[in-house]
């Protein structure tokens, strides 16, 4: 074992040609098993990565406060920093202000809702509070 893994390490044996000396009956099948694993595990890592960035993103859209890096102290942003004001680089020009549009958020329904769950998800991991929730107005059967 040590030996094929000197010889790997020179470039002197090949991944495939270990897995035959080690009595792998179908070491072609055997690579294609372990590519196939790897891109589902970089798939997960990348899930989970913008996962982790949009919990962010949430978290300074309501705070304006962007967490440090492992959760650690929080920085207020400073839109000045960027030039224009665009913090994020998603359209918004810092946190929305009380009552103003969000075309962004508002553009579709789908992310909007799923942006909506991660927050009250947030808030009520944070503070154990429940947000109270809006059931939209059906106006098609009002007449």
């Amino acid at each position: 074992m040590s030996e094929l893994q000197q010889k790997m390490a020179l470039g002197l044996e090949s991944k495939e040609g270990a897995l035959r000396a080690l009595g792998e009956e179908f070491p072609e099948e055997k690579m294609e098993e372990i590519r196939q694993e790897m891109i589902e595990d970089a798939k997960a890592d990348g899930a989970l990565s913008l996962i982790k960035v949009q919990i962010q993103k949430e978290i300074m859209d309501m705070t304006g406060m962007m967490p440090g890096p492992e959760g650690g102290t929080a920085t207020p942003i400073d839109p000045m920093m960027m030039g224009d004001g665009d913090v994020l680089g998603d359209g918004i020009e810092g946190p929305p202000e009380e009552g103003e549009d969000n075309p962004v958020l508002n553009s579709n329904p789908v992310e909007e809702e799923g942006e909506a769950s991660m927050r009250e998800t947030l808030v009520q991991q944070a503070y154990g509070a429940n947000i109270p929730t809006r059931d939209p107005v059906d106006n098609s059967n009002n007449k």
